[in-house]
């Protein structure tokens, strides 16, 4: 199968069944061979929903289990079945899914091998060729469902000839009709394999671009896996828009039957010969045109020598006798010779070494090696001017000539080296991209199904194969680029991403305050308008949604430190905390009051407040405690509740919200869900990519999901309140995240990021 990758004009895939032992025993082996004149996404869709549904329909069916207890039930009729079916079901999917096809721009091969024989039912222009030698009687036995159109041996070719013929010509069904326009398959064609015999199926493309005589060549020469390698090597050379795809039968059954004629055993020489000729025929099928055969220079001098070697063949028996008498010791003197050689060397590298040790021992000892083979090099250059000088004009003329043919050949090598590695890297770089494209189209075609866990496989594969993709040019990278912007937004359609691409700015408190540090924003009752709370201007703004007025509260006669940790007290009131005591916020008078708290510990241990009942809950991380606290007048309680009832460990809490239950949000993602002082179970569904370090939790008696800020990740996860994800929103505008507020009524969300107020429309109501 080899496809242009983008370029390709068709859709196309090769199908072959893996069925267990038993069910290919009973029902022989599957496959598919497709091609759609379409680069739609339907396509795709027909493709995936054509190879599950005739792999169900055949390997599920319960004939198959039959089959052993009934002779009579044949492969053909179950085969026939299944494809029965499959043009119902077809029907039915194009109907549901709304698909518009048209059925002469599908071409589809679908076939069974069992026990030798094959069956097949085409539609379209796919071509089946049967390659068989002229004499036997190879196609007696192949007919298609209506008994029509016999292959017939043609008796013209010489005995022992290879010829090919198209099996899908000579089954060509003349009565077709209106009412079969949306039957896939009408007919099966049926038959042995012969001996000695192979099918090619193949496209209408592969045909047009090899000829008969080259795949009768490389098909009945060279084993299947040989032989798709060398075509695949010859199609990758052209230049075409086209796919090119292929299957090869060979069987191999009645070559392990057939009788073994009775022939004297071969010598060990015979045999060796024999070897060496189906080497030679081999390789010189394989070898490329242009190239120089040495092997076939290095035996003509054989030639002349032949005749010479049967003159001696005579002495040599004479001189045979001698030959074994002096065997021995004439071994013992070649083994003697191999060692002596071998010590030489050994010791000539050893003196080397030796030298060059002791000349580069020292400076002196360097410079003066240097210095001698600066004094060698002239003495050899002056040498071959005085021999050069002394050749006559011819002599000099030839060997200029000669040096520049080395010259000119080394050159000539090395740029066709340089060539051929850009064509290997050309082809290994075409052949990736097509599979990085096969693989994102599936896991497209997976996700349109819903078939999330076959689509994160993909993706895992996609992004091993991305990462070691060539960036060595300018096309390249744009590529890779392209790739990974499609793999970026697949992935975020499996991790139910939403992008905030231009969310709405409604102010920018800096423009009010040009020193402004909003710290948090609160949502008004009547979700009109914002409060956000500044602890270093000490200040309050006030946010008008309505139209985006920004004005400035501030209170010189309260003591204000901090104005964190802020939660909704009852009479539209927001407190916020000061360290040592409680700021309480107006928002219907616009002023500011204190209120007096008795605080257990240090200010800085409490991570977050919330109300519930007009009472206040206090976190406290270090101490791994709530305080509940009552409004007592113009203050709280002096003496707090301690809420937990359990010993549980917050000391690395981030935030609390309260709806009835109290939930405590970790700064590893782990949410906690209480009653009553005790824990409940709430199993968070993990997300992708996972939580890391979210600082902001909110829940609320009217609200019925829960909701976790990420600064780090810039999104908004959301939840239901069992706990199971629904989506999470994402923005690359949010670079500071800050706070956000929901406004479900209306469904709004709000985010602080730096010093700016953004909106969005929510969309998660609708999952």
């Amino acid at each position: 199968m080899l496809t242009p990758g983008r370029k390709a004009s068709t859709i196309s895939d090769i199908f072959i069944a893996q069925p267990d032992v038993i069910k290919e025993s009973l029902a022989g082996k599957l496959f598919i061979l497709f091609e759609i004149e379409s680069r739609k996404v339907d396509s795709l869709k027909v493709i995936n929903f054509l190879i599950d549904n005739i792999n169900y329909n055949y390997y599920q069916s319960e004939k198959i289990i039959l089959r052993e207890k009934i002779t009579s039930l044949k492969v053909e009729h179950i085969f026939e079945t299944a494809l029965a079916k499959t043009n119902k079901n077809f029907n039915e999917f194009l109907n549901n899914e709304k698909i518009k096809i048209n059925l002469r721009s599908i071409n589809i091969t679908v076939g069974i091998i069992h026990e030798n024989i094959l069956y097949f039912a085409n539609t379209g222009k796919n071509k089946v060729f049967l390659i068989y030698k002229s004499n036997p009687k190879q196609g007696k036995n192949l007919t298609n469902q209506s008994e029509k159109n016999m292959l017939r041996e043609d008796k013209s070719l010489p005995k022992g000839e290879y010829k090919i013929t198209d099996i899908t010509q000579q089954t060509t069904v003349s009565d077709y009709k209106k009412e079969d326009e949306m039957k896939l398959f009408s007919n099966v064609i049926s038959g042995p394999i012969p001996h000695q015999g192979h099918f090619v199926i193949a496209n209408e493309a592969l045909p047009e671009y090899i000829t008969n005589k080259q795949l009768i060549q490389i098909v009945t020469t060279l084993p299947p896996a040989s032989a798709v390698e060398q075509i695949k090597n010859i199609l990758s050379k052209i230049n075409a828009y086209v796919s090119f795809l292929g299957i090869i039968i060979k069987s191999t059954t009645l070559e392990k039957t057939e009788k073994q004629k009775k022939i004297a055993p071969l010598t060990t020489h015979e045999s060796v010969l024999d070897l060496n000729i189906t080497e030679e025929t081999t390789e010189h099928l394989l070898t490329p045109s242009g190239l120089i055969n040495f092997k076939k220079w290095y035996k003509f001098p054989q030639l002349f020598v032949k005749q010479r070697k049967e003159i001696k063949s005579d002495r040599k028996r004479l001189t045979l006798l001698k030959d074994k008498i002096f065997f021995k010791k004439q071994s013992f003197a070649i083994i003697k010779k191999i060692i002596n050689i071998i010590k030489n060397i050994a010791i000539s590298l050893l003196n080397i070494f030796f030298y060059l040790t002791k000349a580069l021992s020292s400076r002196k000892n360097i410079i003066r090696l240097f210095s001698r083979i600066k004094i060698n090099f002239a003495k050899q250059k002056e040498k071959f001017l005085f021999a050069f000088n002394n050749l006559n004009n011819k002599s000099k003329i030839l060997l200029i000539l000669s040096l520049s043919f080395l010259l000119i050949f080394a050159v000539n090598l090395s740029i066709i080296k340089l060539k051929n590695k850009k064509v290997e890297e050309q082809k290994s770089y075409t052949d990736l991209t097509a599979l990085i494209e096969r693989k994102q189209n599936q896991a497209e075609a997976n996700l349109l199904y819903s078939n999330e866990e076959g689509a994160r496989k993909l993706f895992t594969e996609i992004e091993k194969i991305l990462a070691g993709f060539p960036q060595d040019t300018e096309e390249q990278k744009e590529q890779l680029r392209q790739f990974h912007e499609k793999f970026k937004l697949q992935l975020e359609k499996i991790r139910r991403v939403t992008r905030i691409d231009q969310p709405t700015e409604l102010a920018n408190f800096i423009n009010l305050n040009s020193q402004a540090k909003p710290e948090n924003i609160v949502l008004g009752s009547s979700a009109k308008k914002i409060y956000s709370a500044d602890s270093s201007q000490k200040s309050i703004y006030i946010l008008d949604i309505t139209n985006n007025l920004i004005t400035t509260l501030t209170d010189l006669e309260q003591t204000i430190i901090g104005l964190r940790l802020p939660a909704k007290g009852i009479n539209n009131s927001i407190y916020y905390f000061n360290d040592t005591n409680i700021i309480e916020f107006n928002t219907e008078k616009e002023a500011m009051n204190s209120l007096a708290i008795n605080i257990i510990g240090n200010h800085y241990d409490f991570v977050s407040a919330d109300t519930y009942n007009n009472k206040l809950y206090m976190l406290n991380a270090k101490d791994s405690q709530i305080y509940r606290y009552n409004k007592v007048g113009q203050g709280f309680s002096p003496s707090p509740y301690s809420w937990l009832k359990e010993k549980i460990n917050l000391e690395t809490a981030v935030d609390m919200s309260i709806d009835g239950h109290i939930y405590i949000l970790k700064n590893n993602g782990e949410i906690i869900k209480l009653l009553r002082g005790k824990t409940v179970d709430l199993a968070l569904e993990q997300i992708d990519p996972p939580l890391t370090k979210p600082t902001k939790l909110f829940v609320s008696p009217e609200l019925k999901f829960i909701y976790v800020l990420e600064p780090m990740g810039k999104r908004l996860a959301v939840f239901d309140k069992t706990g199971q994800f629904i989506m999470q929103y994402y923005s690359d505008q949010l670079t500071d995240l800050k706070d956000f507020v929901v406004d479900e009524k209306n469904k709004i969300l709000y985010f602080l990021n730096a010093t700016v107020v953004f909106s969005f429309n929510c969309v998660h109501f609708e999952e």
